[in-house]
């Protein structure tokens, strides 16, 4: 239970007005931890229990949502809102193979800039035009070549810290979008996945010209969350990113900046909070199509399903956790011929993509970008595989 909640006051409003947009939606994502807090203490001294709040991944009593009034205060005014010529624009690729214009938005966090997103910039981004690749992160970055949108939201957080950045994501996208009409796709994904920008791009102009400019999210389907409700919080499992159409960014972002992060944080206190759960109950509530997008990996693949991908008919898009140098490494060299095998002889280290062969430097987990199981991965695997992640190794 908070002791101090009691004490806490909100901001007067003339000093919303000397901080920075990015600093007003941390603090909205402030009150709606303090004003949960307190409503927890109120629910424990009342011995309420007629409703259930997730604080850091567990459950407790509290006394509801905060109001809309309660959230009003911190939203301040609607700032960023789009041209009525928004949707009107947007760059269809005449034919699949031209590609559609993307825009990439990588969450990462400043525990990781030398490391994973380093990995990135040395990899697959290479491919993306540097104004169409962006990263949100929570400090400044050193190079000033690359984009890093220094938000306000906790540090070294995969939960409350995950659920501001995603709002911040959608945020930047639709600024972005805005100001470049070309753009007629944004894609979201983690700094420890291997993405393939133009078979992306591909598959995205596909989708455009068979089913048009409307509101459309594609990604992996099928997850959702423990919480009790009418829905589990259903959700896209965000693991393989999620690509937004200009339509649907358009949507998500239509009430302003602030309202967008104050929803989404309500939404992931609801959420168990789970970023990518909290972010689709907001697409749900604005009814915007969502779609499977196939070639997506959000979970790591043993290496008969790996090896199967690079053989599929289905172009593969990308692969999420790879998470150390070698792993990138290899992707890179797999699916672009750049940079030479590591030498093994070893058949069990070694995969080939459109006749070119590529081998891990060992067999460690942090090697090899397959995860050495059986044909199918079993829950207790599973559950391994996840307490590995949880240490970032």
């Amino acid at each position: 239970v908070c002791s101090w909640c009691d004490s806490v006051s909100p901001l007067e409003p003339h000093v919303l007005r000397h901080v920075s947009p990015q600093m007003k939606r941390a603090m909205a994502w402030s009150a709606v931890v303090l004003t949960v807090a307190a409503s927890t203490a109120e629910a424990v001294r009342r011995g309420s229990q007629n409703s259930t709040a997730v604080i850091y991944g567990s459950h407790a009593p509290y006394a509801g949502q905060p109001t809309e009034a309660e959230l009003a205060e911190f939203r301040g005014s609607v700032q960023h809102r789009a041209s009525s010529s928004f949707l009107r624009t947007g760059a269809r690729a005449n034919t699949q193979d031209e590609g559609a214009k993307v825009l990439f938005v990588m969450y990462s966090d400043s525990h990781f800039y030398q490391t994973r997103l380093q990995w990135v910039l040395d990899t697959w981004a290479k491919n993306v035009p540097q104004a169409s690749f962006v990263v949100v992160g929570d400090k400044p970055y050193p190079n000033a070549n690359v984009k890093v949108i220094e938000t306000g939201c906790p540090t070294h957080s995969h939960w409350e810290g995950a659920c501001c950045k995603y709002a911040e994501a959608v945020i930047y996208a639709h600024q972005a979008m805005e100001n470049d009409p070309s753009y007629s796709w944004a894609y979201f994904t983690d700094d420890d996945a291997y993405v393939r920008p133009n078979v992306l791009a591909k598959a995205l102009a596909q989708v455009s010209m068979e089913s048009g400019d409307g509101p459309i999210v594609l990604g992996r389907l099928g997850c959702n969350t423990k919480v009790a409700g009418p829905t589990n919080c259903a959700s896209i499992c965000a693991g393989g990113g999620y690509a937004a159409s200009r339509a649907a960014v358009q949507s998500l972002a239509n009430n302003g900046d602030n309202a967008l992060m104050s929803e989404e944080l309500q939404y992931c206190n609801q959420c168990d909070h789970w970023a990518d759960a909290s972010m689709t109950q907001m697409m749900l509530r604005r009814k915007i199509s969502l779609r499977p997008l196939l070639g997506i990996n959000p979970w790591k693949l043993n290496k008969t399903q790996f090896d199967a991908s690079l053989d599929s008919d289905m172009e593969p898009i990308m692969y999420h956790y790879m998470k150390s140098e070698a792993q990138m490494d290899m992707m890179h060299a797999l699916f672009t011929g750049k940079g030479s095998a590591s030498g093994n002889t070893d058949s069990n280290l070694c995969s080939t993509y459109h006749g070119n062969t590529q081998c891990a430097v060992s067999d460690t987990p942090t090697a090899t970008p397959w995860l050495d199981k059986g044909k199918f991965m079993t829950l207790a695997d599973m559950a391994s595989w996840e307490g590995y992640l949880e240490a970032d190794n």
